[in-house]
């Protein structure tokens, strides 16, 4: 299956790929929205992910174009937006039978789980070749991630955007200095840090595109791959964030 990603910056691509490989999507960035309109019978696709603040006044035509086509189930199209839309602009989009829209902006990790929704909403039945399931960090996670960088030997700080019990994507708060890193590259006892608890962890890099994508290969406590429980710490720790906000509603 394809995923069409219409926007002029290709950076967000990577990012769809990375999470939507493992489901069988390819991922393909088009910089021009005229050229699915010209060559929509010609260009294969199942999903189109469109970013309206780049093109705000194509992704009416287009999406016109493609229901004259294909049925919601056939083709999606979401539409991603970093601004409210107004009533009037909904009830058009659900007039031509959007399958989606997302109000944030196209780099809040938010975004790509909410893509996720979406398509499995339409098809249930994509397969998932992930060993576990990936979570949105939140700040209020208490979730952070710092490393030594293997050849310069400074400490690489950022922010955790997405984690699972297998690896996480990391933004290093300077990016360039994490560029020239290699997939495959072994990162040597990281600190994970999850609320009071910090797990010392070796990582491989699986991808790099100003965003790495790392795996862990090695928890110093346990000996293994396997160390930490993420499922249980984002629930318990979200429950008591509930808990204490009716607390102080009361």
């Amino acid at each position: 299956m394809r995923i069409i990603f219409i926007s002029y910056e290709a950076y967000f691509r990577d990012i769809l790929e990375y999470h939507f490989k493992s489901l069988g999507f390819e991922v393909f960035h088009i910089k021009d929205p005229i050229e699915i309109i010209e060559k929509i019978d010609e260009i294969q696709f199942n999903i189109i992910v469109y970013y309206e603040r780049d093109y705000p006044r194509h992704w009416k035509p287009l999406l016109n174009v493609l229901r004259e086509r294909k049925q919601k189930k056939e083709a999606i199209f979401i539409l991603i937006s970093d601004r409210e839309f107004s009533f009037e602009e909904a009830a058009k989009a659900i007039y031509l039978k959007i399958n989606g829209i997302i109000t944030d902006n196209l780099y809040t990790n938010r975004v790509i789980f909410r893509i996720e929704e979406i398509i499995r909403r339409y098809i249930p039945q994509i397969a998932d070749q992930r060993n576990s399931a990936r979570y949105p960090v939140e700040e209020s996670d208490k979730i952070s991630f710092i490393f030594t960088h293997p050849d310069v030997f400074i400490l690489i700080s950022g922010r955790v955007l997405d984690i699972s019990a297998t690896g996480l994507r990391f933004q290093p708060r300077i990016p360039q200095r994490t560029e020239p890193l290699q997939n495959g590259c072994i990162l040597k006892s990281c600190s994970l840090m999850l609320g009071k608890d910090i797990y010392t962890v070796d990582c491989s890099i699986v991808q790099n595109n100003q965003v790495l994508g790392l795996k862990f290969d090695y928890f110093k406590e346990t000996k293994c791959n396997e160390n930490i429980n993420v499922q249980s710490y984002l629930l318990d720790e979200r429950m008591k964030r509930r808990l204490n906000f009716r607390m102080n509603q009361k």
